[in-house]
């Protein structure tokens, strides 16, 4: 299957098709600095990680702290903001540009997930400092990863620097998606169907895999 240490991706489904867990069992796998922006505070990102941080200072605390696996959820009087992720976005490539301006060669440091990033950076309004992530982020040894259940909403840049496409089973209003990135999924309505199984479309191809096989 695809290396989730090597290139940034996406992950798209509905809600229960299977994606969250799919990307809490990478979280959980990778070796490196792991955020996971748990927007829709689930419950398994919690499970995996070390730390839960309910703002950006308790975030740079645990970072401080060599923690490795850390959960980023909603604070309990508010939501996740986009100012929150663009921080946190931020805070990613500086230390990645210390490793580089320190002549540090690690292939990657550092992972970021995003939850529901439609609502942080979208198709119509783009987030430049969210992007840059996906744009600049593996010179400096950071991997962007994307959930969304809205991928037609996703903003383009980011859609478009993933080498991965990893999907779940999604509803009719994301044809758009589809047909905007030329993704052969014709074949494969019936396999989504099933509980958790999905396919991965590597920019030529679609293939299918059974649930959540890492």
């Amino acid at each position: 299957m695809f290396d989730p240490k090597a290139n940034h991706w996406f992950m798209c489904g509905i809600t229960g098709s299977g994606k969250t867990t799919f990307g809490a069992s990478i979280f959980e796998k990778v070796d490196t600095l792991a955020i996971f922006i748990n927007t829709s505070e689930e419950r398994i990102p919690e499970r995996k990680s070390q730390i839960v941080v309910y703002s950006v200072d308790e975030l740079l605390r645990a970072i401080s702290l060599d923690a490795r696996k850390i959960c980023f959820n909603p604070h309990e009087d508010r939501d996740i903001s986009v100012s929150d992720v663009e921080q946190i976005c931020k805070v990613m490539l500086s230390l990645g540009r210390q490793i580089h301006k320190n002549k540090r060669f690690i292939a990657v440091f550092g992972h970021i997930f995003i939850d529901e990033i439609h609502e942080f950076s979208s198709l119509h309004r783009p987030n430049v400092n969210i992007d840059r992530i996906w744009k600049r982020g593996r010179r400096y040894g950071i991997i962007g990863i994307g959930i969304s259940q809205r991928p037609a909403d996703v903003s383009h840049t980011i859609l478009t620097q993933c080498r991965y496409h990893v999907i779940f089973r999604l509803g009719q209003y994301e044809i758009p998606y589809f047909e905007r990135y030329k993704i052969p999924i014709e074949d494969h309505k019936e396999w989504l169907k099933q509980n958790y199984h999905f396919c991965i479309f590597d920019g030529e191809e679609v293939k299918r895999y059974y649930p959540i096989k890492l």
